[in-house]
């Protein structure tokens, strides 16, 4: 999951796939997003534009989420 929290709307906006790099290894992993969840993507992301952050602070313009962070 923590791999995935610094992605930005442009990372995943209008596309197949989704590439990250694993911060414990650095491995490079590339993943396919299903169709429904590209239609979801687009939903979500509507109103945003590509250099925002898929997973923002709650805390405004702030990175984004950490995955420890308590709900």
């Amino acid at each position: 999951m923590s791999d995935m929290v610094p992605l930005t709307v442009g990372d995943v906006r209008g596309k197949t796939h989704v590439v990250i790099r694993e911060k414990k290894t650095t491995k490079t992993k590339r993943f396919m997003l299903p169709v429904k969840l590209r239609e979801e993507v687009e939903d979500y992301t509507a109103h945003m534009s590509d250099g925002e952050y898929l997973f923002p602070s709650r805390n405004g313009n702030l990175p984004p989420l950490y995955t420890n962070s308590s709900l």
